[in-house]
């Protein structure tokens, strides 16, 4: 992909709050190639000498693709990113998460240019309890909309994505079971997953009714009757993570709950 070093330099100063750099060696490492949502994902590296020192700097680049005929609430917006840090929005999140800093937009040749600062390489394995904690900061903030702060209100919020892209998937759900026993199928969706699959695709519209936040302020608590989940293999059970050794089914239990029985889960699951 070509580069304006022009421009890279101007992203480099705003990236090291300088008024003038001079840019040494510096390369591009493609993370992500497009999939129909985006033009790929890119961390550029390099050193630059500001005054008499030389810095190390690292930014990520993301491309996206122009409009097309999406209308402004489309799951599937491209430009919706670069509004959201126009808007301002992601320096109001909620407490539990932080959006990388934008240094840079630009429209070059009917594409969007997103210059963002680069949280660091994500290549660590996880640890349970890193999934415990992501888990929980990101139920966090989906709860500040629910009952402390109202949902911001833009034209270009997708109000409804997560009902629009199970939509767009539907054709696929309904072809699974005259190939489910393909062997390429049966390797990406092994018979128990299929099952589970095809129990939570049968109770999609109960998920998907879940309490929405307002956009004019909190709504009253209200419950979703909790229904049991299949029983879930040692096979699956290993995918997910959890200690295997016996079937056993998922229930809801309380934050707190789930914490004290984390450090054993690890440690079987370790084993």
């Amino acid at each position: 992909m070509d580069f304006d070093a022009g421009g890279l330099e101007s992203v480099v100063e705003r990236l090291l709050d300088a008024t003038q750099v001079t840019l040494a060696d510096w390369s591009a490492e493609e993370l992500l190639a497009g999939d129909g949502q985006g033009l790929g994902v890119f961390r550029l590296t390099g050193a630059a000498r500001v005054d008499d020192k030389l810095e190390q700097w690292s930014m990520i680049l993301k491309v996206l693709p122009g409009e097309g005929a999406a209308p402004p609430t489309a799951w599937s917006l491209p430009i919706r990113e670069p509004l959201a840090y126009h808007s301002g929005l992601l320096e109001t999140l909620p407490r539990a998460l932080r959006a990388p800093r934008c240094l840079r937009y630009v429209r070059q040749r009917g594409r969007h240019h997103l210059w963002l600062e680069d949280l660091g390489r994500d290549d660590a394995r996880w640890s349970l309890s890193d999934y415990a904690h992501a888990a929980r900061q990101l139920g966090r903030f989906n709860g500040a909309y629910l009952e402390q702060r109202p949902v911001p209100a833009r034209e270009w919020l997708s109000c409804d994505w997560l009902r629009s892209w199970l939509a767009e998937g539907a054709a696929a759900i309904d072809e699974l079971p005259r190939h489910r026993s393909h062997p390429l199928v049966r390797r990406v969706y092994p018979p128990a997953l299929c099952t589970e699959l095809a129990y939570l695709w049968t109770r999609r519209d109960t998920l998907l009714a879940a309490p929405r936040p307002s956009t004019s302020g909190p709504l009253p608590q209200r419950r979703i009757p909790a229904q049991p989940l299949p029983a879930v293999t040692a096979a699956a059970r290993g995918r997910l993570g959890l200690p295997r050794g016996r079937t056993a089914r998922l229930r809801a239990r309380s934050v707190r709950e789930r914490e004290r029985h984390l450090p054993r889960h690890r440690a079987r699951a370790l084993g």
